[in-house]
């Protein structure tokens, strides 16, 4: 064993190494022509500056490729010593030899591979004659392709081109999701997508167009029913990826319904093309607007937010130490607007320790208090009207509480 690993097997395609090759392969393209009105099958090279045949060793061939076994040793073996391949080109067949014979540029030659249509030539052989750990060398290649805006429309129509490899058109939608996911503008991806039959491609740029939603919604819910729409086999899940886009352009457009200009500039012309648009982002507000947290976007279980709740808005809150004692209480908010006040310490006969302490709110008059904490802001509990966001609310018991006593208060909507 350690003899043969030491042996230098790219030596063996030298014809003056010694050992003479059992088998050539002479690439070659079919063609039909027609001649005298009759179509005729003919052969020629397909590089004829460089129309050399490719020798080999029969059983070295068949000690890594199952199917040169079969071929040249099977119950039928292939007798002719002259082999013409009619489904491959001279460059990916020599670079499927240098690699069963081992030479030191092969794996380079690999790596270097840069157009997918050549990659896709050398899986083709990988594929078909199952070489030991050739076909793994070239998904390799695959999985470390960079991908960008120049080769992204590549890929894809190699998607469409050689789809009947299953294994290696993964590989490359994996590449491809990446790069669509990284992409910071979703809207220079629809036009390939679109036309690509690549479901996964198209699903990933749908979900990438719900981050530009919510700033651009009208264009986005536009863009998406054409990426949907030009799936033909309607292989898309609609309602699965649809339902992010749409509510992205839900918040969009109640971003912008509370503020007039917004609004004003948001409402589309008839010449801009997005009345259907519109007319359905209104009818999906309309038909799923929820009253208790104002979003047709629900934010059930959501924290909220003090700076915009609503009087009246029902909520709960969680309660107990151990997860497994923790339950919620639910609440109706009751009053808004209020912040609380920091409260001072004075005195004290045991260094740090205070004595008294007291609200510094203005409305328990002059703070320097030299005649003492006055008793209203020594049990004043520090929450008054002012512009920092906190809000009280009453508990189904009766109890009446305040935000910041909790770490998250939710949105109770159903």
């Amino acid at each position: 064993m350690a003899c043969l690993t030491l042996v230098d097997w790219s030596s063996l395609l030298s014809p003056d190494f010694g050992i003479p090759h059992h088998v050539s392969f002479k690439i070659v393209v079919e063609e039909t022509v027609n001649d005298q009105d009759e179509e005729v099958l003919v052969h020629h090279a397909t590089d004829p500056e460089n129309d050399e045949a490719l020798h080999a060793h029969k059983n070295l061939l068949a000690a890594v490729s199952p199917v040169f076994r079969t071929q040249f040793y099977g119950a039928l073996p292939e007798k002719s010593r002259v082999i013409k391949v009619t489904d491959s080109t001279s460059e990916a067949f020599r670079l499927m030899l240098g690699f069963i014979y081992q030479r030191s540029d092969a794996s380079s030659k690999i790596e270097n591979l840069t157009e997918i249509a050549d990659i896709f030539d050398v899986f083709y052989l990988a594929d078909k004659f199952n070489v030991l750990g050739f076909k793994a060398k070239i998904l390799s290649r695959l999985r470390n392709m960079q991908v960008n805006m120049f080769s992204y429309e590549d890929l894809t129509r190699a998607l469409d081109q050689f789809k009947h490899f299953e294994e290696a058109c993964k590989v490359v939608e994996e590449r491809l999701c990446k790069f669509i996911g990284q992409h910071p503008n979703p809207l220079e991806l629809v036009f390939v997508a679109k036309n690509n039959s690549s479901v996964v491609v198209k699903e990933e740029v749908l979900y990438k167009l719900t981050t530009v939603a919510e700033s651009n919604p009208l264009e986005v819910l536009q863009i998406a029913h054409l990426l949907i729409g030009s799936d033909e086999s309607n292989s898309v899940d609609i309602k699965k990826v649809l339902g992010p886009v749409m509510e992205g352009c839900i918040k969009g457009y109640e971003a912008v319904l509370k503020v007039p200009l917004l609004y004003s500039k948001f409402l589309p012309s008839p010449s801009e093309g997005f009345d259907h648009e519109l007319t359905l982002i209104q009818r999906t507000w309309k038909e799923n607007f929820c009253k208790n947290c104002e979003s047709a976007v629900c934010k059930d279980g959501d924290p909220v937010d003090a700076s915009t709740v609503k009087l009246g808005t029902m909520v709960e809150i969680e309660s107990g130490t151990f997860i497994e004692c923790r339950s919620l209480t639910k609440g109706k908010v009751s009053e808004i607007g209020l912040s609380i006040l920091n409260k001072i310490r004075t005195g004290g006969d045991h260094g740090s320790h205070s004595r008294s302490e007291g609200c510094t709110s203005e409305e328990h008059g002059d703070r320097r208090w030299s005649d003492g904490i006055p008793t209203e802001a020594r049990r004043c509990s520090g929450v008054h009207k002012a512009s920092k966001p906190i809000f009280r609310f009453k508990l189904v018991t009766g109890v009446e509480r305040i935000s910041s006593d909790f770490s998250s208060v939710y949105f109770s909507c159903k």
